[in-house]
């Protein structure tokens, strides 16, 4: 069989680039259901984006968080496992989360789960390329923050790491969501004063791709930081509620 020449480039590129050196989006494909891989391969490499693994649901979310991936892609069906994997890899990771379907499922419950794009696997791959751009502008968007910002930022005795996402303190580290991470970056740019919640929610719905997001899910960001800040010995009332108004990160 000829390998399309794109194809051949994106894997001699994988091969020959190591990884800090990487100029690419990078991506990796969690297969839960046969599915032709062929096609994924050359939608990716038209794309720019360059595959680190491929992986089944055994070791999914352990994989992702050693590559830690621009894009983490699922291939799955509707089976309610699949769409349940699928959210908790995006609430573990700070990727943005891509699903692949077979012709005829819906995509409804991953774009709930929090998928920034569903492609299917007829979708042609000129298509698919353009209907793949809203995820790479959000991976990309997520890098040049990353980029942008002061690579550590301290509150206390407390680093937050933004690229990739994590806290630090005495040598030990808890890793970030993207959602959490998100939530921080923004109280870190008013650090010590006032962000109000609805601020907070708004940019939750950014994220998310949503037109507006419970204020219920805020308060349960706020408590998952909360806990990891605790987790590594340090004060979780760094970060305080001004109840009826919103968040104070305290440096």
């Amino acid at each position: 069989m000829t390998i399309p020449g794109s194809i051949r480039r994106h894997v001699l590129t994988v091969v020959a680039m190591s990884a800090p050196t990487r100029p690419g989006l990078t991506a990796l494909v969690v297969y839960l259901r046969p599915a032709p891989r062929r096609w994924l391969l050359l939608v990716l490499a038209e794309a720019d984006v360059y595959l680190i693994e491929h992986v089944g649901a055994a070791n999914a979310v352990q994989t992702a968080l050693a590559t830690r991936s621009d894009l983490v892609i699922v291939v799955g069906g509707d089976d309610p496992e699949h769409v349940a994997l699928a959210r908790t890899l995006l609430e573990t990771l700070s990727s943005v989360l891509v699903a692949v379907i077979p012709p005829g499922t819906s995509a409804a419950p991953y774009y709930n789960a929090g998928a920034v794009t569903v492609l299917t696997d007829d979708t042609p791959p000129e298509e698919a390329g353009a209907a793949l751009s809203p995820a790479l502008r959000e991976a990309r968007l997520l890098r040049s923050i990353g980029r942008l910002a002061a690579e550590y930022l301290v509150f206390k005795d407390v680093r937050f790491r933004t690229l990739p996402p994590e806290l630090a303190r005495e040598g030990r580290t808890v890793p970030l969501t993207r959602v959490e991470a998100e939530v921080l970056a923004e109280l870190s740019r008013s650090l010590g004063n006032l962000v109000p919640a609805s601020e907070l929610t708004r940019r939750l719905a950014q994220v998310s791709r949503r037109a507006a997001v419970h204020p219920g899910y805020l308060k349960t960001v706020i408590l998952r930081l909360r806990r990891k800040i605790q987790s590594l010995g340090a004060d979780p009332k760094l970060l305080r509620n001004v109840r009826g108004l919103g968040y104070v990160l305290v440096g």
